[in-house]
């Protein structure tokens, strides 16, 4: 599977479509993530697929919502609330995301600057 593999694609770079975008690829994602929890379960294995099948449509998914969040700035994201874009449970949710992300990002980057501290020592 690449490492680029995405199923966020908006038409164009408006804030409505990558909104349109957005929701499609976290409904996706969260249906995966469901489907993820029952993998292991002999009786819907029939209905969901093999195991490894799952777990590339949550990778799939899981990028795709990376990307989705990532093409949000704080501006716009004051903008959906403002004008009604998009519910308030909706934007809290993208703000906790993008915030969520925002932390992994830092992380990995601390992370891997000790990871190369340590190995000039």
């Amino acid at each position: 599977m690449s490492e680029f593999a995405h199923i966020f694609t908006p038409q164009n770079d408006s804030l409505s479509e990558r909104v349109r975008s957005y929701r499609k690829v976290f409904e996706a994602f969260k249906n995966v993530e469901v489907s993820l929890k029952y993998t292991n379960n002999k009786s819907r294995q029939n209905q969901l697929g093999e195991k490894k099948e799952v777990e590339d449509a949550y990778e799939i998914t899981e990028q795709s919502l990376q990307l989705a969040i990532k093409s949000f700035n704080n501006l716009e994201l004051d903008q959906l609330k403002e004008q009604n874009i998009m519910s308030d449970s909706e934007v809290l949710e993208l703000v906790k995301l993008k915030r969520k992300q925002e932390v992994k990002e830092l992380r990995e980057g601390f992370q891997e600057s000790n990871t190369k501290d340590y190995q000039r020592k």
